[in-house]
């Protein structure tokens, strides 16, 4: 797997060392609901997917904000920290792409709500342009290796919004 997406180990201590330091908690997560490796451009893309293939089945598909994203259950989860990581998402890149190719940031579950979670850290310096966001939204935090995000509904859940949303849109 290391020669697909890169040292995950390395990438997933940086992520619980820099959640840990702002104050977060493990109890406040009910899952690790996935990765997300990013791709400089869309040649990157079309090849990545073959490889996340090889590690992983693909689920959907899907265009978000202008560009494809793909998301893998991966056949092996990842565990760390007593989390099991099952997804990959894959997102192909926006025109004007900042991100660097590699193991971007991860997706935690919440067990309370989006505000309450806002309050009790009011003092770490979120980011909140998905806050409002119609399907799941979210807070996110970002260090200098990596992003971290929170929100209500997990990977499968929000697919499963998208195929019907989807559906209800085409009838």
């Amino acid at each position: 797997m290391d020669n697909i997406i890169g040292n995950y180990d390395i990438f997933l201590w940086d992520v619980f060392h820099n959640i840990k330091n702002v104050g977060f908690e493990l109890s406040e997560f009910s899952e690790l609901d996935h990765m997300c490796y990013r791709v400089e451009t869309s040649e990157r893309y079309i090849a990545k997917k073959i490889e996340l293939g090889k590690i992983g089945e693909l689920l959907s598909e899907e265009i978000i904000a202008d560009r494809p994203i793909a998301i893998y259950k991966l056949k092996i989860p990842i565990l760390v920290h007593g989390f099991k990581i099952y997804y990959m998402e894959l997102p192909a890149p926006k025109i004007n792409n900042r991100f660097k190719e590699g193991l971007e940031h991860v997706e935690f579950v919440i067990n309370v709500s989006l505000h309450d979670f806002l309050v009790k850290h009011h003092n770490i310096n979120f980011c909140l342009d998905s806050y409002d966001r119609e399907i799941n939204p979210e807070l996110e935090i970002e260090f200098e290796h990596c992003a971290v995000k929170f929100h209500k509904k997990n990977i499968l859940e929000v697919i499963a919004i998208q195929k019907l949303t989807k559906k209800q849109s085409n009838s």
